[in-house]
């Protein structure tokens, strides 16, 4: 079965179910243009930094899944990163804007009660266009 697109909205409710014990919150980095914040989040407390960056291209959704993904791994204990040697620092949206302006018009197309036929259909139709 075909996973769907999620929006920002949903990618965002998806942050906020972490633990919040084990993935902690901080102040946004920066704000866009419009308003939206550039989230910060933080795994351990290690002296080895590492930055986890998605969303750079608004266009590259893929990124933002795979960062939100891992880190849901992480809460959820399915991936051990010793947290007194690492602290992960989390960037999931570096272009919020960009992510909005994609779903939003990802979602005028593809509704979420689409069947997994017409979705497919879509995409098909889009991939043969772009050729």
């Amino acid at each position: 079965m075909m996973k769907r697109i999620l929006d920002y909205d949903e990618m965002n409710e998806l942050l906020n179910s972490f633990d919040k014990n084990v993935i902690k919150k901080c102040e946004p980095i920066g704000y866009t243009n419009f308003g939206y914040p550039i989230d910060h989040y933080v795994y351990g407390n290690g002296d080895n930094h590492v930055i986890i960056t998605g969303g750079t291209h608004g266009a590259e959704l893929i990124s933002n899944i795979f960062v939100i993904r891992f880190m849901e791994k992480l809460s959820k204990g399915d991936i051990f990163i010793d947290s007194s040697i690492y602290t992960l620092n989390f960037v999931p949206f570096v272009n919020p804007e960009g992510t909005v302006i994609v779903t939003k018009a990802i979602r005028s197309l593809i509704t979420p009660d689409m069947s997994e036929d017409i979705v497919q259909t879509y995409c098909l139709t889009y991939y043969r266009n772009s050729q």
